[in-house]
């Protein structure tokens, strides 16, 4: 198995875990879902919580799910920000519901950065969205 170079000498500064799964539904639709949690190893001091927060409180944490069918035409979509330092990374809710009837195949990208990007989302959601594309386009997820 390869790995990666050993690395210069170096301490942990920040984590972020990105976890994504796919789940058949009785109804014939699938739900994808991701999970985005960053942490930081030390305390953190940041104006808008007023005091340090403790070291592994997420400082983002952010959850997506969309359901789609098997052409992989977006059915529902729904997404919660639990943790965000800034208010602007609360993204609202309605604006998911902009992603219903959009496909994961041809153009996903280019909608989503329309309906999105840049000041209209939030840069860690869009993310997950594009995790949650691969990982509805798995030919393994169908397999179930």
């Amino acid at each position: 198995m390869a790995d990666l170079s050993w690395p210069a000498e170096r301490k942990l500064a920040t984590s972020r875990t990105i976890s994504c799964a796919g789940y058949a539904r009785k109804d014939g639709l699938w739900d994808v879902e991701a999970h985005l949690i960053d942490t930081r190893p030390t305390s953190v001091a940041h104006p808008k919580y007023g005091v340090a927060k403790p070291a592994g409180y997420p400082l983002h944490e952010m959850k997506i799910r969309i359901t789609v069918d098997n052409d992989m035409l977006i059915h529902d979509a729904e997404a919660v920000t639990n943790h965000a330092p800034f208010d602007l990374c609360r993204v609202p809710p309605a604006n998911f519901s902009k992603l219903k009837g959009l496909s994961l195949k041809k153009g996903w990208k280019k909608n989503l950065f329309e309906l999105m990007g840049g000041i209209k989302g939030c840069t860690h959601l869009s993310e997950l969205l594009g995790n949650l594309a691969s990982v509805g386009l798995s030919k393994n997820l169908f397999s179930a």
